[in-house]
């Protein structure tokens, strides 16, 4: 069911942003090439399944203060570089390394899980007039690197242990529509598709948000993501079987820097 709700969504977006594209404008003039550097931190909320080895079902559902107060380390950056003519790349990284106890029935049995997840997007875009604002086509591929640590432990019996490194590369198809609303503030959509069962069953990403331009170098920007993947190996019940079907969601804001 949530595959097929985010499925409708994103194509919405997509059908949106496409009629969107159809008026053209005339060129601005603007440098040879534009370059942008962000740092943005989210405050995201993880919910779905996974599985490890023999356990198959592992409900997932962490909001933001307990990622906060679980949060060992954690690191999101944004590069992007565009030629006048419409041809531009965009590199995009984000990390967060999560540590949790927990305690089961009794308070005997203690539970430590560490996840850390590395998501890093490589696209290459075009942008085409739209209007007053501009429609970029992108496509590329998103790299998805995650290690599990999980470790049970109760009086009487010896720790168990389970370490997991799953690491997959999803192609990529999305756009992206820029809209100004003002002299100092852009409207921005944007939305994607991937794996297509190349890797992932399938998997994909939306934004909304605005940007608000403070001078010539710096922009505010704040924007709700949400980032979902449907991605499973091995055989259910074996030592080698792997799931991670999760939507992790929530505000964002970042620092732009132009140049």
């Amino acid at each position: 069911m949530k595959r097929q709700a985010w499925c409708v969504f994103l194509v919405c977006l997509v059908g949106i942003m496409f009629t969107g594209g159809i008026s053209s404008a005339a060129d601005e003039g603007e440098k040879d090439w534009n370059f942008n550097v962000e740092l943005y931190g989210m405050m995201a909320n993880i919910e779905g399944d996974s599985g490890l080895g023999y356990i198959e079902e592992l409900p997932i559902d962490v909001d933001f203060g307990t990622i906060l107060e679980n949060l060992q380390a954690s690191l999101m950056v944004h590069f992007e570089m565009r030629h006048r003519s419409g041809w531009g790349f965009w590199l995009d990284y984000g990390f967060m390394d999560l540590e949790q106890d927990s305690t089961g029935p009794a308070e005997v049995v203690v539970t430590d899980l560490e996840v850390k997840q590395g998501v890093l997007e490589a696209m290459a875009l075009y942008r085409r007039p739209a209007g007053r604002g501009s429609l970029d086509y992108f496509g590329g591929i998103r790299w998805w690197n995650n290690e599990f640590s999980l470790s049970v432990s109760a009086p009487g019996y010896e720790t168990r242990r389970k370490d997991r490194s799953e690491g997959w590369v999803d192609p990529v198809l999305g756009l992206r529509w820029i809209q100004p609303l003002g002299r100092n503030w852009d409207f921005q959509l944007s939305g994607d598709l991937a794996g297509f069962g190349i890797s992932s069953d399938l998997s994909g990403s939306a934004y909304v948000g605005v940007v608000w331009t403070l001078g010539s170098l710096v922009q505010l920007d704040f924007r709700y993501k949400a980032l979902w993947v449907d991605y499973e190996t091995g055989q259910e019940g074996s030592r080698g079987y792997f799931k991670y079907d999760t939507v992790t969601h929530g505000p964002i804001i970042g620092l732009n820097f132009r140049f």
